[in-house]
């Protein structure tokens, strides 16, 4: 016999409360009562998500306090049963062999959002040729300065044997950036610091960049005849937006479903993504034009961020593996916490 304390005889008894006072005209909502499962699905050389900065570990525990089961694959190899699926494979193009994977399943998250290069989603991109009149700015079309993409190629080989390869070959290309890029000022690189830069590197064969310094050059005519010709990386508007102060901006909209917040941070970097001075949140969806980004783009989870120059949204980056640390967890705890309640909109 069941005891009067358990959780299952309590959810039947608030249940029949349900139906003996629901009007016959008014549907029963007994998914209510149901326990789902959310999985959550990575690369199959990514770390564990305990392991990990993902903004989504921080969901997980209060999704499991609201009566989800939480699960986590690394890989395709097993099908597991769920009620909806994550695509939270942390590369710039989602691999074929998972979106057929997706395919199973009824209900997902971010299955449609396969290819988040900055050709696919930013409005800065400049083209050969271009007519634009002031800086621009040098990245790699993979997210991430590309380093995830060649991670995993070299995880890919053998995990075992490269371990330490990719250690060092990662900190001596950010290392090597770091030196590039020491002369840039907050009014852009100098024409010297151009011609520097273009003769150190062979611009033709690189597939990585330090993303919290990407090269920023006066104009096109600056930019290497090598960087044009090179499918790994592209050419953007520079559209920094400043503050009172003369401080760099750069906005990050944080999603999921119906839920949202937009963090606002200032910077000395002309790239505002490191050296960060100031943070301020702001609540709401975001622009209009970013709502209308993620329907086109049927995103669902994930981060946009974006600069707001003379009333104009100019959107460069979108990421649907959004980290954070735990100094800035805790910063955004209340925010994050809020956010992991857009899970129920997709139920």
């Amino acid at each position: 016999m069941l005891s009067g304390h358990n959780p299952v005889r309590r959810a039947y008894s608030e249940f029949s409360k349900v139906l003996r006072n629901n009007n016959k005209n008014q549907p029963v909502a007994i998914h209510l009562f149901m326990k789902k499962t959310i999985l959550i699905v990575l690369h199959k050389h990514d770390s564990p998500l305990q392991n990990s900065c993902y903004v989504i570990k921080y969901f997980i525990q209060r999704w499991a306090e609201q009566g989800y089961t939480v699960l986590s694959a690394n890989g395709t190899d097993k099908k597991i049963d769920a009620d909806i699926v994550i695509n939270h494979v942390d590369l710039t193009v989602t691999p074929s062999n998972y979106i057929r994977y997706f395919s199973a399943y009824n209900k997902k998250i971010n299955t449609d959002v396969t290819d988040i290069s900055k050709t696919a989603v930013s409005n800065c991109i400049l083209k050969p040729g271009a007519s634009h009149a002031g800086p621009v700015i040098v990245k790699t079309n993979n997210n991430c300065g590309g380093l995830r993409e060649e991670n995993m190629r070299m995880r890919s080989r053998s995990m075992a044997a490269c371990a330490r390869k990719i250690t060092s070959v990662l900190s001596n290309r950010i290392k090597k950036a770091e030196i590039h890029n020491s002369a840039l000022q907050s009014s852009g690189v100098t024409p010297s610091n151009c011609r520097h830069i273009d003769t150190v590197k062979n611009w033709n064969h690189v597939t990585t960049l330090d993303n919290r310094n990407y090269p920023i050059f006066d104009s096109v005519h600056q930019v290497p005849a090598g960087v044009w010709n090179n499918e790994a990386l592209v050419v953007e508007r520079f559209m920094p937006e400043r503050d009172a102060a003369g401080n760099y901006v750069c906005r990050y909209l944080y999603f999921l479903g119906d839920k949202s917040f937009c963090v606002v941070t200032t910077s000395e970097n002309p790239v505002a993504k490191s050296q960060i001075i100031g943070r301020q949140i702001l609540p709401g969806p975001g622009p209009v034009e970013l709502q209308q980004f993620r329907r086109t783009f049927r995103m669902d989870y994930g981060r946009l961020d974006y600069t707001l120059v003379d009333g104009r949204v100019w959107l460069f980056d979108a990421n649907r593996t959004p980290t954070f640390s735990p100094e800035t967890y805790a910063t955004y705890r209340e925010q994050i916490d809020a956010l992991s309640e857009g899970i129920h909109s997709f139920f």
